[in-house]
């Protein structure tokens, strides 16, 4: 038991410090079109599968994994989450951007 614990724990601080950093760095002020969006969530999801040792011909969803791993927001939640306090402490005039 102590094994599962530690090397949970171990996946748990890997993933956030090498992917979950990468992915939310400068997140706060970029503009996501569709084809970010999913690529974003894949490379999230790509990141939380190898610590949780699922290869892709598993076939296993996204929401097993996150569950596997005690994950319940996605890496896009947190980036919309980020980017809605960053607009909150700029205000408005920080969205739109003056091109005189």
């Amino acid at each position: 038991m102590v094994q599962d614990i530690t090397g949970e724990y171990l996946c748990s601080c890997c993933y956030n410090s090498m992917v979950k950093s990468v992915l939310n760095y400068g997140a706060e002020s970029w503009i996501l079109y569709e084809d970010d969006r999913r690529g974003i969530n894949g490379n999230g999801m790509d990141g939380l599968r190898r610590p949780a040792r699922i290869s892709k011909l598993d076939r296993k969803t996204n929401d097993n994994i996150r569950e596997k791993m005690n994950k319940q927001d996605t890496i896009l939640d947190e980036i919309t989450r980020k980017q809605l306090i960053w607009c909150q402490q700029n205000g408005p005039k920080a969205i739109t951007k003056n091109h005189d």
